[in-house]
């Protein structure tokens, strides 16, 4: 999630402060003071830029290779005509007037040295801080979010790259808090302007995710797996006590009854679990997967779906949903859609647990209500 939707859920400035003087202190040593302003105000501090269209903090002046990843994602928009106006946009936030357009400083004392060839990315559970010039990426965990689900994207990570999947090569686990990575320069597919390079993309993911899943695949009867989602919602939804979380619950009990009405067997393996456009980068023909924090034991079709029909997106989603339903092409079930709804609601509120807010996100509540004008047609399809 983008630090400008963060902002809205929880006390952002003060978490990213927080862990970024850890960071450094961790990275160089000694003691550091950081400061999130509205503008700068110390003559002595070396000041960043904040612009959370970009989502990117970084010095006036910093250097092309340090804001590439930054300029593939968001130098080029997801719709063809506003393509002219988000580069014009991304060359005044990093070239031209970035000062002027800036949301917010940033103010770090002592200066961070070759600053210029740094960058640095929020993000919902950890910071990114690009050393280009190193050809490294530090992923530091932010405060307030949980140090075992930090561990579990790395362990889901080194066990994907053990299978041959393209991921950023972990290079040293500095801390349990933090670790050192690989920086790989790639477009998120949903940037690529090329239709042939977006389906060379899926393709080459979709594959490199293979032996993943060959190598962790089992057998499990339907109810069993759909009734142990179901629990697991329920203990978000009993300690979270809110509006939102009983709704899904609520959701989930009706998708749960109609699956196990029948006896079924379903192959579960090891998925990706947030396999989208934006965790997919593509640079001339190679691929990486990023994103991990969510792997768990899924359905097979789970990535594919997910993909497919745009979950992560609110947007129009119950309309995806059903004219899906009526299609349900390569000799899919309803019943696998049904587990997919089921299986997404779980990712949501396994989302909402580990978050640093305690409120749902923006995006929760809206891909639920999609998922709630969804239903009655899922649930009362006739292929089965």
């Amino acid at each position: 999630m983008k630090a400008a939707d963060l902002i809205r859920n929880e006390p952002f400035a003060d978490l990213f402060t927080a862990t970024l003087s850890d960071f450094l202190s961790l990275r160089f040593g000694g003691e550091w003071r950081v400061a999130w302003k509205k503008k700068s105000t110390s003559m002595t501090a070396q000041s960043w830029l904040v612009n959370l269209n970009i989502n990117a903090i970084f010095r006036e002046g910093a250097s092309r290779h340090a804001l590439e990843n930054t300029r593939r994602e968001y130098a080029t928009s997801v719709i063809p005509w506003k393509r002219p106006f988000q580069r014009l946009y991304f060359w005044l936030a990093t070239s031209a007037t970035p000062r002027f357009i800036a949301h917010a400083i940033v103010e770090i004392e002592p200066a961070i040295p070759d600053a210029s060839q740094c960058l640095i990315i929020p993000s919902t559970h950890k910071i990114r801080f690009i050393d280009a010039a190193a050809g490294v990426v530090y992923c530091h965990l932010k405060k307030g979010s949980s140090a075992a689900h930090f561990q579990h994207e790395i362990q889901a990570r080194e066990l994907a790259a053990s299978k041959g999947v393209p991921v950023p090569r972990i290079l040293e686990r500095i801390s349990d808090l933090c670790i050192a990575e690989q920086m790989v320069v790639g477009t998120p597919l949903n940037r690529l302007t090329s239709r042939d390079q977006r389906a060379d993309g899926l393709e080459r993911a979709l594959h490199a995710l293979e032996p993943l899943y060959r190598s962790t695949a089992r057998q499990a009867k339907l109810a069993d797996y759909a009734t142990f989602i179901l629990s697991r919602i329920e203990t978000v939804a009993a300690a979270r006590k809110e509006n939102v979380s009983k709704r899904a619950l609520a959701l989930a009990k009706q998708l749960v009854n109609a699956i196990c009405s029948a006896d079924r067997v379903v192959e579960l393996v090891r998925s990706h679990g947030d396999f989208q456009p934006g965790n997919i980068l593509y640079d001339q023909g190679k691929i990486w997967l990023i994103d991990w924090e969510y792997s768990s034991e899924k359905q097979r079709h789970y990535d594919l779906l997910t993909y497919t029909i745009k979950v992560r997106s609110p947007y129009n989603l119950a309309k995806r949903i059903t004219a899906f339903a009526r299609a349900l092409p390569n000799g899919l079930q309803l019943w696998q859609l049904r587990l997919l709804l089921l299986e997404s609601i779980g990712f949501e509120s396994e989302a909402v647990m580990v978050a640093s807010s305690q409120y749902a996100p923006r995006d929760f509540i809206a891909r639920l209500a999609e998922f709630e004008k969804a239903l009655p047609f899922v649930l009362s399809g006739a292929r089965a």
